[in-house]
């Protein structure tokens, strides 16, 4: 694999492509970030600039793109990425599957112990033992799909790439992303019924 890039790379990979202005920098930073430096994303990403006419394909000139456009057009991933992460999931064992869906759809990073109550709260719901749940969050983490940090006596979980959580919203289901978010408000009401106001922020 290509080693990530900097975001510097990429702004001059941009001005070998167009014309120097402020905008430049705004768009090589979002490409850098939701490509997360991989040279493949980026370039996939500046293909469809090209093909969408943000970036002329024939004369360096300037970016036809205006901040608002910048902030807000989608980047597509690579198809071939796309079908590749959804066979990977959907390959994972079913309590494995039903855990990475849960934290993409909390769209944040989510502790240890809301993950559990969440699944056991499922319209289906799914338990784990302590050496179950270990060996699951291990599995996951050298398999780059979670990664996970230590506070005190807590772990907390969150998607290894920021680029998986819209892969893997587009192919949860719509009733089981109901009962995903359903689970999530009713874990967060349990484990934090003392902080109401941090539970409506967060679902909101």
């Amino acid at each position: 694999l290509l080693s990530p890039i900097t975001v510097s790379a990429v702004e001059e990979w941009l001005l070998c492509l167009t014309q120097n202005n402020a905008k430049i920098q705004m768009l090589a930073s979002r490409i850098h970030r939701e490509g997360e430096g991989c040279p493949f994303l980026i370039e996939e990403m500046i293909r469809f600039l090209k093909s969408k006419q943000y970036i002329s394909s024939t004369v360096r000139t300037h970016l036809n793109m205006t901040t608002e456009q910048i902030q807000s057009v989608p980047l597509p991933l690579p198809d071939s990425l796309r079908e590749n992460v959804v066979r990977r999931i959907q390959n994972l064992p079913s309590k494995y599957r039903a855990l990475v869906q849960i934290v993409a759809t909390s769209r944040q990073e989510v502790s240890e112990d809301l993950i559990r109550q969440a699944l056991e709260t499922l319209l289906n719901p799914i338990s784990f033992s302590a050496e179950e749940f270990n060996q699951c969050l291990k599995s996951l983490v050298l398999s780059d799909v979670l990664q996970v940090r230590q506070i005190e006596n807590q772990r907390y979980v969150e998607l290894s790439h920021l680029w998986l959580r819209d892969i893997l919203l587009g192919s949860i289901a719509q009733s089981l992303r109901q009962d995903y978010h359903r689970s999530l408000g009713k874990a967060q009401e349990h484990l934090y019924r003392q902080n109401i106001s941090n539970i409506l922020e967060n679902l909101a």
